[in-house]
Order: structure tokens, then C-alpha cells, then sequence
């Protein structure tokens, strides 16, 4: 037997935990409850019950192992290097605008200063 947890359930049970808190918390503001636990300022305010404390409650749940297997996909050898040399453009283009930004020489090529006249 394994200790995999299905995709549906990895979801749904921190998405129904939260929701749960959050209603929780928006009950505890609208009834006026305690401050300490629950404080309508913007972010909480320190307030005990929140968002924030369900990280280390779910930490556990979030490091299930998930059944998930990654598998590298098969790219053509031609697709990854036009995706490089693509790259390679956009790196190459915003080097010569920080070259142009510096008005270093030539850096207005291929327009004219003129054109740049406002």
C-alpha cells in the first residue's frame, strides 16, 4: 500500500481548511469577538486566528508524496536551439537599449536623434 494522495484531495482538503478559518475569522470580526483572537485591522493585526497560522499546519499535509511523476518532455534538438538564439535576441536587444539609455555612441542607431525630438 502506498501513501499517495490524489490530486482531488490534496486540493480540496486545505481549500475546505481555509475556507472553514476564514469564515471563522470574518464571524469572529462581524460578532465583535476578542480583538486578540480576532482583529479586523487590515492584515489581521496579530490576531491568533488567521491565514497566516495554516502554513504550519499544512506543512505536513503539503509534503505528501503525491503520486505526481515529472518526466522530462521529449523537445526537438531544432526547437531548443531556436528557442536559445531567440533568447539570445532578447538578451542582445536589452543590452544595446541600456547602451542607448547611457546615450552612449552610435546607441540611437538605426534612428536618428532627430527622431527622437519631442
Amino acid at each position: 500500500m502506498t501513501n499517495e494522495v490524489s490530486i482531488k484531495k490534496l486540493i480540496l482538503v486545505p481549500a475546505v481548511i481555509t475556507l472553514a478559518v476564514t469564515l471563522l475569522r470574518l464571524t469572529g470580526e462581524l460578532m465583535h469577538w476578542s480583538k486578540a483572537l480576532f482583529n479586523p485591522a487590515a492584515g489581521g493585526g496579530g490576531a491568533i486566528v488567521g491565514i497566516a497560522w495554516l502554513v504550519p499546519v499544512m506543512w505536513r499535509w503539503w509534503s505528501l508524496p503525491t503520486g505526481l511523476v515529472a518526466e522530462r518532455p521529449d523537445v526537438p534538438a531544432p526547437l531548443i536551439n531556436l528557442l536559445l538564439l531567440m533568447a539570445a535576441g532578447v538578451f542582445l536587444s536589452g543590452v544595446r537599449d541600456l547602451y542607448a539609455t547611457f546615450g552612449l555612441p552610435y546607441g540611437s542607431w538605426p534612428w536618428s536623434k532627430a527622431d527622437h525630438q519631442v
